[in-house]
């Protein structure tokens, strides 16, 4: 393990002192490292292999949605016909088109005196309004663009 890994791991509290793990996460987490390190093979095809990685457990595809009709099932009906894509789960088709759920995800500093200690958190939501249209092939963001959306109480995105 490297000196920066073993130092934030350490930090964090994953590993002790001696290097040992000190929970499950730990494990798994010192296995993809020594899996990552222990490859000969170049920087790119290592950060290559990061990506497809975190895209796989992330759930969002690796290679580019199709639109083909095996990549969809019906979730609507005969009035109101939706599908939903088989290989991302935020992706849906209807009549008019397919859009994406999940490009955009609002936030909003919130402050309840029942949750966090009265703490101000952040508070993440969806606002069906800015579903975007998705044209094939598509290759989906690994994440979504956060938006801050003010609130009279939280104007300001830095508190």
């Amino acid at each position: 393990m490297d000196t920066y890994s073993k130092l934030e791991l350490t930090q964090s509290g994953l590993i002790d002192q001696a290097g040992n793990p000190t929970s499950g996460v730990a494990n798994m987490v010192l296995r993809l490292l020594d899996a990552y390190t222990s490859s000969e093979t170049t920087v790119d095809d290592k950060e290559m292999a990061v990506d497809i990685f975190s895209r796989l457990v992330a759930g969002v595809p690796i290679t580019p949605l199709t639109g083909e009709d095996s990549e969809w099932v019906s979730i609507g009906d005969d009035e109101n016909p939706l599908w939903k894509n088989t290989r991302c789960s935020t992706v849906f088709k209807d009549n008019d088109g397919a859009w994406d759920t999940d490009v955009f995800v609002n936030w909003s500093w919130v402050c309840d005196p029942s949750f966090n200690d009265g703490k101000p958190f952040k508070m993440y939501f969806i606002d069906e309004n800015q579903k975007v249209k998705v044209t094939f092939p598509y290759m989906k963001e690994l994440a979504p663009n956060k938006v801050f959306i003010p609130t009279e109480t939280f104007p300001e995105e830095y508190i």
